[in-house]
């Protein structure tokens, strides 16, 4: 039969001992003996779209579904192992050949029927190469042949006494069936635990939106980054193409995180997949949103999935969907739609209910009596809202929580969950990297700005342009904290103007020795929780660097030396920066046109945090480039 060929979701383990799998690896997919193992041109079986190749597995060594043209049968080679794996139809193809030798030789229809049968079985089990996977091989092959498929499984794992699975268990062995039967007759529930909420740790992350500021938001680039660094709940928000596919995206259109414009009810689905999630950020990679299956088959098997139906209408659409693919135990539906919560708790799935600012509709009393267990409310609200729902016993989340002095505050109250757009950031407790990543055209782990729009990259270069009205503060979260901060450890960083100030008295700064990440902005006339104390260099754009003390109480104070004089800034250009902090003090140093060096001897402020910036509300364009911790 002509292709595409369909193959089962990739699991990359040793033919000679299932136990042992290519965990997070890169699976090289090729044509059975090819020597040059060329990589094969194979395609996700739900999109069509083309897959990389090598292609990547999860930390249980599970991958993509996948197609491929014209081949039933491909190798593989990856994680230490290889091997081969069978395709739908190939299997079908072996299994009606096993068949019509069985019958050719059978000398009634009863003896016929049980040898073909167990022949059939005997021959998916070879060629899935695992003997685990043997009951869903039974299945598949039962409905190949004609045979009703629970029979089959019920013959290997719940009843071996019927004629059938005494057949099967004489063709395969006793040892085999045994392991067949400790499988739960199921390959796919192999792939999943029962209960993934129950195991979750305490407290437990979520990567809101896939981790919309460290990936294209709602991407299935967004979910595999969250999934392989830990983060133990993927959230996404579910709605309907015209065609009537379940797709993630959170805007009734997808003008905002996409290169299209319009209703995701008005795209089909092959139009919908064609945007880039992408395209608004920096990000080297065209990157499709994600639909509802892709997640359900890639990350149901090993994550929590918290689900939210953007229209009440979604909800059943959805957790058929969950249930389809077998991971209903994985699903947990997020809603602040009191009647959704009770139509999913009914369906016997967990709730996830929030409340944006307030708690007082619907009453928290009223979503515990639904069956909830699960509540949430934004970082925005007060204390005592949080406090009212921690009281309740339940398990409390705070979203979006996107500073690791936020996320120690909450959970310092019995808050439980952490949903952040920068999970990985917020979960760590120690710098992931020496130097920052927008060399490489990303804004890494843990950027996080004042400002409602996130900074452009342009060359390497951080690009602050939001001007209007405000200062522009970045918090680069990935070389942070400083491990060194009570010793000794040099910033060295290049700044810059795109564009100049109509004022060159305006300035780029670096805050230094902070004691936290937390949010201030020193035009605040009441900042609640004092100013941060450190330090700050301040290089204006006429070259003149200052240095000033930042105090709790009053804000800046100094300057605490003498002015350095420096050229001033040509419109593109950039000065080299270099601030090296000792136990007793530090110094401040440009060196890219002077040896004129600031001293200062102070050791008040040794916090392990830094800001950069643009300290201009009318014009000019900052830039930040080369940041590096040593």
């Amino acid at each position: 039969m002509p292709g595409p060929y369909i193959f089962k979701q990739i699991f990359a383990a040793d033919p000679a001992n299932t136990s042992n799998v290519a965990t997070n690896a890169s699976i090289l997919i090729f044509a059975p003996g090819d020597a040059s193992m060329t990589p094969l041109i194979i395609t996700d079986a739900s999109t069509g779209l083309i897959l990389a190749n090598p292609t990547p597995t999860n930390a249980n060594g599970f991958g993509s579904t996948f197609a491929h043209a014209t081949l039933d049968q491909v190798a593989w080679e990856g994680g230490g192992f290889s091997g081969t794996f069978e395709s739908y139809q190939g299997m079908k193809e072996e299994a009606v050949a096993a068949r019509a030798a069985a019958q050719a030789s059978a000398q009634s229809a009863e003896t016929a029927a049980a040898e073909a049968t167990a022949t059939v079985t005997e021959a998916l089990a070879g060629a899935v190469g695992d003997a685990q996977a043997a009951a869903a091989a039974a299945a598949a092959s039962a409905a190949l042949v004609g045979a009703p498929a629970d029979v089959i499984t019920a013959a290997l794992v719940g009843n071996p006494e019927t004629a059938t699975g005494r057949a099967l268990i004489a063709t395969i062995g006793q040892a085999t069936a045994d392991k067949i039967t400790q499988s739960q007759g199921d390959a796919r529930y192999q792939q999943s635990s029962p209960d993934l909420l129950a195991k979750l740790p305490i407290p437990y992350y979520i990567a809101h939106r896939g981790g919309a500021n460290m990936a294209p938001e709602q991407s299935m680039e967004g979910f595999r980054i969250a999934a392989a660094t830990g983060i133990d709940i993927l959230e996404a928000d579910i709605q309907r193409t015209a065609d009537g596919a379940l797709v993630a995206m959170h805007d009734d259109t997808v003008n905002r995180t996409t290169d299209g414009t319009g209703l995701v009810s008005d795209y089909t689905l092959p139009a919908f997949l064609s945007l880039n999630a992408a395209a608004k950020i920096p990000w080297k990679n065209v990157s499709p949103p994600a639909t509802l299956q892709q997640m359900l088959a890639e990350f149901g098997p090993q994550r929590v999935l918290q689900i939210e139906p953007k229209d009440a209408g979604t909800l059943d659409a959805m957790l058929d969907a969950a249930e389809t693919a077998h991971v209903e135990n994985s699903v947990q539906i997020e809603t602040n739609n009191l009647a959704v919560a009770q139509a999913a708790v009914a369906r016997g799935y967990e709730v996830w209910f929030f409340w944006n600012i307030s708690i007082a509709s619907p009453s928290v009393a009223s979503v515990v009596a639904a069956g909830v267990n699960y509540l949430a409310v934004s970082a925005g609200a007060t204390d005592a809202d949080i406090s009212t729902l921690v009281a309740t016993g339940k398990s409390v989340t705070v979203y979006a929580v996107e500073r690791r002095s936020e996320r120690d505050r909450v959970l310092a109250m019995g808050v439980q969950g952490i949903s952040s757009d920068n999970p990985v950031y917020v979960k760590a407790t120690k710098a992931m990297r020496k130097r920052d990543s927008w060399i490489q055209g990303v804004w890494g782990h843990g950027l996080n700005t004042n400002r409602t729009v996130r900074p452009k990259i342009e060359n390497g270069a951080l690009v602050l342009d939001q001007s209007a009205g405000a200062i522009e503060i970045i918090t680069p979260g990935e070389v942070l904290p400083i491990a060194a901060a009570a010793g000794t450890y040099t910033i060295d960083l290049d700044l810059g103007w795109k564009t100049l100030p109509t004022d060159m008295a305006k300035a780029l700064q670096v805050n230094f020795a902070i004691d936290s990440d937390r949010n201030y902005d020193f035009q605040r006339t009441n900042n609640p929780d004092g100013y941060p104390e450190c330090y700050q260099a301040h290089v204006r754009a006429n070259g003149s660097i200052e240095i000033y003390r930042v105090t709790k109480a009053t804000g800046s104070t100094g300057p605490m030396t003498g002015n350095l004089s420096t050229p001033a800034f040509v419109a593109g250009n950039f000065a080299h920066l270099r601030i090296t902090v000792t136990p007793t003090g530090f110094t401040v140093q440009r060196t890219d046109t002077s040896s004129a060096v600031a001293t200062v001897t102070d050791a008040t402020c040794r916090g392990s945090y830094i800001r950069l910036t643009r300290f201009s509300t009318a014009d000019g364009v900052g830039m930040f480039k080369n940041l590096v911790i040593s």
